[in-house]
C-alpha cells in the first residue's frame, strides 16, 4: 500500500475528512475541495456507492473501496457496510467520529493485506494469487498490486496464468444420489411433549450472546402447546388439520413453534416446511435453529434454507462469464470476487445466506443476476457442473433434513406442482401468515406482458445475446439435443416450435410498444394495450403505474388479440405434442435410459408444461374472454408498470379476487397440518368474532372447509407481554397540513431531532420523501444525526436497514417495503413518523376486492388501514425495555382505526409543538 500517496477519506454529516498521506486528519467542506486536494492521489473509502451520493455524481479519480478488499480477503463474510462495523469485525477499536473513521481506513487495510500474506496453504495462496493476476492484468484492479505484493507475488516474474485461478468449481464437493426417505409418521405431538421441549431450547443461549439468563413466558409455553394441535393426524383426504395462532410481539412463536415442528420431526422421520415472506425471518430463524442444534455439522444435515431456483448461482452460467473474459477484460475484476465467494459459500443463495447485499451495488445488480439460475433453462445431467450444483444439493439436503425453511413463493409454487420436487412435505409452518394473501396473488395470476413472454421466449429460443455468442443458447434444442438426434419426430418437432415461437417479443420491446414499431404478433397486441391504457388513464404522466378496465375494447385490440389468439393456440398445441413424444421414449426405453438422463427429461417435461403449456393456456382464455365478461371469480385489467414514473412493463392482467382460494386448494391436498401464525393475523375490528372470519379469509383456511366434512380448526391470539402503557405512545398531530410537503419535512426534522435519532419516516408516496429528504438533511447533520433514503441513497434496501440498524443516532426515510422487512430491536429504532393514513392505492383489483370481501367496501379499506399501521408499530416495541413513540402526521386519522394499536397503548391528539415536548420528556 502506497501510503506515501494514499489520502483516505471519511463523510462527515456536514462536512468531509481526510487523512493526508502524512496522517494528519483534516476537515473539508465541500466535494470540490476534496477533488481539488486529492487531484493526483489515490483515496481510500469505505462504500464506494454511499460515497457517490454524499460527493454527488463526481468521484475522485482513483479510489479504493475497503469494502472491495474485505470481499476479496473474506470472501462469504457478512458485515454491515460501514468502517465501524468492519472494525468490530476484524476486533480493532470502531472509530467515534469521521477523523477516527479516516485512520481506522488505514488500519482496516493493513490487517486484511496481513490475513493475505498468513495463507499458509500454498496451493489457496496460488490459486489466489492467479486470481489477483489476471483482475490486475485485465481490468486495472487499483488494490492488484497491493494484493500481489501481500500474496508474496512478483507480477513480472509471473508468466501467463490464463483463468485457472476462477476455476473454484474444481475443489467442490459432489453431491451423491441416495435413497428416497419413507413417508413420515403421523404420530401427534403433545402439549407435553412441546412444553418439555421448548424447556430445553430456552435454557440454551442464542447465537453471539455472552451473558444470558433463561427466561420463561406462560404465554409462549401456551402457545408452544396450541401450536402442536397442528402435528395431529388429519381424519380425511384433503381436509388438513389447522392452527390459526396469533402470537403478539415478545411472545416468542419463533421457539414455539420449532419446540412442536423438532419433536414431530423427529418423532416421524419426516420434514417440517416453515414458510416465511422476508428474507429478515429467513436469517432469524436460521439463528434460532442453533439453539435446537448447536453444532454446526448436525444442524447442516437437519436444516436446510430452500429458495427459488432463480436465487442461487448457476455454475455453468458463471463458468461460461469467467470463459468471455478475453473478450471482455473488465469483467475479470468483478467475476474474481464473485469466485472467492463461490469458493467459500455455504449456500450458493445471492440473495441473503453469506452472499452481502452490498456486493450488489459494488458489483452490478444486473450483472450478478445474470449468473443466477433462470426458470426453464436448466440443462440438468448435461450439465458438467451439475454434480456440484447448488441447487441440485439444496434439493437433495431438503429430502432428508427435518426442518425447511423456504419463503411463501416457493412453496406455492411447489404445491402447485412447479418445481422438480416431487414428494410434498405433509406439515407446513406459515409464519408471516398475514402476508399470505399478497404471496398468493403473485403466484396464481395470468399476465401477458413482456416479462412473461421474455421468459417463455429465453425457455423456447434462448435470448438474441446468447444466439449472438455471448452465451449458451439455453433454448429448448439446447436441452434435448440428444433426443434429436435420437429421434426425427422430436427433432422435426423442436425446430416447428422454435419457429412458431418467434412471435414472442424479444429484447428492447417496450421502446417498440412505446414508438408503435412492434415486431410479431405478441409486440402488436401489447402496443394496442400501451395505448389504450395511455388514452384512458386520468393522470397519463403520474409517476405510479397506470391501468385501465379492458372493455369496452377498441376494434385494434380485438384483431391483435385474435392475431395472437391464434399463434398461441398453434404453440400450446406443438409443445403439448412434444412433451407426449418425449414421454412416449422415456416409456418405451425405460431399460435403457440412464437415471440421470431420465430424470432429466422427466424434469423438462414439467418445465415445458408449467413455463410453456399452462401459461399459454391461460393466456389462450384471456384473449377469447378479452370481449366477454370477466369470469366472476376474476379481475381484469390493463397496466403501463411503472417504477419512479419510468415505464418498465406493459401487460394484461387477471387476478383471482380472492388468491386464497387456489392457495388453499393446492395446499389442502398436500398438507396433513398447517399453522398460520403471525403477530398481527386478525383484524382488530372491536369484533373478535368478524376479525378470525376475515383472518381465515385473508389466509385461505376459510377453503379447508369440504361439507359434509369436520374440520379441524384452532383459533387462539396470544397477547404481547409488554408493558406498552409505560414504554410506547401514540400522537396524532392535528395541525400538519399532509398535502404540503414543507409543512410535513418541518415536522420530521423536528421529531427527529426531539428523538435525537433513531426515526424512521414512512412514506405512501416517493415523490413526497424525496421532497421531505431535501429538506430535512442538513439541518439534522447540523445536529449530528445521519439521514439515509431509500430511493436517495444508491443502495439495496436491506443494506441500508443495516446501516440504519447499526448507527443509534441515525434516521431513516423509506416507503412501504420497509415496514415489514425491519427488525431492530433497542434504541436504533425508537420512533415511526407516518406521513399519512396508509389507504390502500384505489387500484382495479382493490375496488373488486372491496366488493367482494366485506359488508361494505369502507369496513375492508378501515382492516387493511389497521393492519398497516399495527404492523408498523409492531416493529418499534421488540424487546420488553423497549421504549418507542409513533406519529401520524394526518389529523385525519378514522377514530375506527385506532384498535390497530396495543390494548392499553396512550393514544394523544395533540398539536406538533405538544407533540415534540411530549416524546422529548418519554425519550
Amino acid at each position: 500500500m502506497a501510503d506515501g500517496q494514499l489520502f483516505s477519506l471519511a463523510a462527515g454529516l456536514n462536512h468531509f475528512v481526510l487523512c493526508t498521506p502524512t496522517g494528519q486528519t483534516e476537515e473539508v467542506a465541500t466535494a470540490p475541495d476534496v477533488f481539488r486536494k486529492t487531484m493526483n492521489s489515490p483515496v481510500l473509502l469505505c462504500n464506494r456507492a454511499l460515497m457517490k451520493g454524499r460527493l454527488g455524481v463526481k468521484m475522485p479519480r482513483m479510489t479504493l473501496d475497503v469494502l472491495e478488499l474485505f470481499a476479496f480477503v473474506c470472501p462469504a463474510c457478512t458485515v454491515v457496510p460501514t468502517t465501524k462495523e468492519i472494525a468490530l469485525f476484524l476486533k480493532i477499536t470502531p472509530p467515534i467520529d469521521a477523523h477516527a473513521e479516516a485512520k481506522t481506513l488505514i488500519s482496516i487495510t493493513r490487517i486484511l493485506l496481513s490475513r493475505l500474506s498468513s495463507i499458509s496453504d500454498e496451493k489457496e495462496r496460488k490459486k489466489i494469487s492467479a486470481m489477483a493476476l489476471t483482475m490486475t492484468r485485465e481490468a486495472n484492479w487499483i488494490w492488484g498490486n497491493d494484493v500481489l505484493t501481500a500474496l508474496g507475488t512478483d507480477p513480472q516474474t509471473v508468466g501467463l496464468t490464463g483463468l485457472t485461478g476462477y476455476a473454484v468449481w474444481e475443489g467442490m464437493s459432489e453431491w451423491s444420489e441416495s435413497a428416497p426417505p419413507s413417508p413420515a409418521g403421523t404420530q401427534p405431538v403433545t402439549a407435553d411433549e412441546a412444553k418439555s421441549r421448548l424447556a430445553e431450547l430456552l435454557s440454551r443461549p442464542p447465537e453471539n450472546v455472552e451473558s444470558f439468563i433463561p427466561e420463561e413466558r406462560k404465554e409462549q409455553v401456551l402457545y408452544a402447546q396450541t401450536v402442536a394441535k397442528a402435528f395431529s393426524p388429519r381424519m380425511d383426504k384433503d381436509v388438513p388439520v389447522a392452527v390459526l395462532a396469533e402470537a403478539g410481539t415478545g411472545i416468542g412463536k419463533t421457539l414455539g413453534y420449532l419446540s412442536a415442528a423438532s419433536v414431530w420431526g423427529e418423532k416421524n422421520a419426516g420434514s417440517v416446511w416453515i414458510s416465511t415472506y422476508t428474507r429478515n425471518l429467513q436469517r432469524q430463524l436460521d439463528s434460532e435453529l442453533a439453539r435446537l442444534y448447536p453444532d454446526p455439522q448436525i444442524k447442516r444435515r437437519n436444516v436446510v434454507v430452500r429458495k427459488g431456483r432463480e436465487n442461487y448461482i448457476c455454475l455453468l452460467n458463471f463458468a461460461e462469464a469467467v470463459g468471455r473474459i478475453p473478450a471482455n477484460p473488465m469483467s475479470a475484476l468483478p467475476l474474481g470476487i464473485i469466485a472467492r465467494w463461490v469458493g467459500n459459500t455455504r449456500d450458493g443463495d445471492l440473495n441473503g445466506g453469506d452472499f452481502p447485499g452490498w456486493l450488489n451495488d459494488m458489483l452490478n445488480q444486473r450483472g450478478v443476476a445474470n449468473l443466477a439460475d433462470k426458470r426453464g433453462e436448466c440443462i440438468y445431467s448435461q450439465c458438467p457442473h451439475y454434480k456440484r450444483c447448488f441447487i441440485e444439493k439444496a434439493i437433495r439436503r431438503s429430502r432428508h433434513a427435518k426442518i425447511v425453511v423456504a419463503n411463501h413463493a416457493l412453496v406455492m409454487t411447489q404445491l402447485a406442482g412447479m418445481t422438480e420436487d416431487i414428494v410434498l412435505p405433509t406439515r407446513y409452518i406459515f409464519d408471516e401468515g398475514h402476508q399470505l394473501f399478497n404471496a398468493a396473488d403473485s403466484i396464481f395470476a395470468g399476465e401477458i406482458n413482456i416479462r412473461e413472454g421474455l421468459e417463455m421466449r429465453r425457455c423456447l429460443i434462448g435470448s438474441e445475446e446468447q444466439r449472438k455468442g455471448s452465451g449458451r443458447v439455453h433454448g429448448i434444442k439446447r436441452r434435448i439435443e440428444d433426443l434429436m438426434l435420437i429421434n426425427p419426430d422430436i427433432a422435426a418437432l423442436a425446430d416447428e416450435i422454435v419457429e412458431t415461437a418467434s412471435f414472442l417479443p424479444k429484447s428492447n420491446a417496450l421502446s417498440r410498444l412505446k414508438n408503435r414499431t412492434p415486431q410479431g404478433f405478441f409486440e402488436q397486441f401489447l402496443t394496442q394495450v400501451y395505448r389504450q391504457v395511455l388514452a384512458r388513464a386520468e393522470q397519463a404522466d403520474a409517476l405510479y403505474s397506470l391501468e385501465c378496465e379492458p372493455r369496452p375494447v377498441p376494434d385494434e385490440l380485438t384483431k391483435t388479440a385474435r392475431e395472437l389468439y391464434g399463434v398461441c393456440r398453434l404453440l400450446e398445441v406443438k409443445t403439448n405434442s412434444l412433451v407426449t413424444l418425449i414421454e412416449n421414449y422415456v416409456d418405451e426405453e425405460v431399460a435403457e435410459i440412464e437415471a440421470a438422463d431420465k430424470q432429466r427429461y422427466l424434469a423438462l417435461m414439467r418445465s415445458l408444461k408449467k413455463t410453456v403449456v399452462e401459461p399459454l393456456a391461460v393466456w389462450r382464455l384471456m384473449l377469447e374472454q378479452l370481449n366477454m365478461n370477466t369470469p366472476p371469480d376474476f379481475v381484469d385489467w390493463l397496466e403501463i408498470s411503472r417504477a419512479e414514473g419510468v415505464d418498465v412493463d406493459v401487460g394484461y392482467h387477471r387476478h383471482w379476487i380472492d388468491p386464497t382460494i387456489p392457495f388453499a386448494h393446492v395446499l389442502r391436498q398436500a398438507a396433513h397440518g398447517v399453522l398460520i401464525t403471525s403477530a398481527t393475523l386478525k383484524d382488530k375490528s372491536g369484533d373478535d368474532e368478524k376479525d378470525w372470519i376475515n383472518a381465515g379469509k385473508r389466509t385461505g383456511v376459510e377453503h379447508f372447509k369440504m361439507a359434509p366434512m369436520p374440520f379441524d380448526l384452532t383459533q387462539e391470539s396470544y397477547l404481547s407481554p409488554f408493558d406498552y402503557e409505560q414504554n410506547s405512545r401514540v400522537f396524532i398531530v392535528t395541525d400538519v397540513d399532509k398535502n404540503d410537503a414543507a409543512q410535513v419535512a418541518a415536522a420530521c426534522r423536528e421529531l427527529f431531532l426531539a428523538s435525537q435519532g433513531g426515526g424512521l419516516g414512512i412514506f405512501t408516496a416517493i415523490k413526497r420523501l424525496k421532497a421531505v429528504y431535501q429538506r430535512i438533511r442538513e439541518p439534522l447533520a447540523e445536529a449530528g444525526l445521519p439521514l439515509l433514503a431509500q430511493h436517495i441513497d444508491t443502495v439495496n434496501l436491506q443494506t441500508l436497514l443495516d446501516i440504519f440498524k447499526s448507527q443509534e443516532e441515525s434516521c431513516l426515510l423509506g416507503t412501504d417495503a420497509v415496514r415489514d422487512g425491519i427488525d431492530v430491536p433497542g434504541k436504533s429504532l425508537r420512533l415511526i413518523v407516518f406521513d399519512r393514513v396508509p389507504w390502500h392505492r384505489p387500484d382495479i383489483a382493490h375496488k373488486a376486492r372491496k366488493a367482494a370481501f366485506g359488508e361494505s367496501g369502507e369496513a375492508y379499506n378501515l382492516m387493511l388501514v389497521r393492519m398497516k399501521m399495527a404492523q408498523a408499530f409492531g416493529r418499534l416495541i421488540r424487546k420488553k425495555d423497549d421504549r418507542g413513540v409513533f406519529v401520524m402526521l394526518d389529523r385525519a386519522v378514522p377514530s375506527e382505526t385506532l384498535s390497530a394499536f396495543p390494548e392499553g397503548t396512550p393514544i394523544e391528539k395533540l398539536s406538533l409543538k405538544e407533540t415534540i415536548l411530549r416524546i422529548k420528556e418519554f425519550l
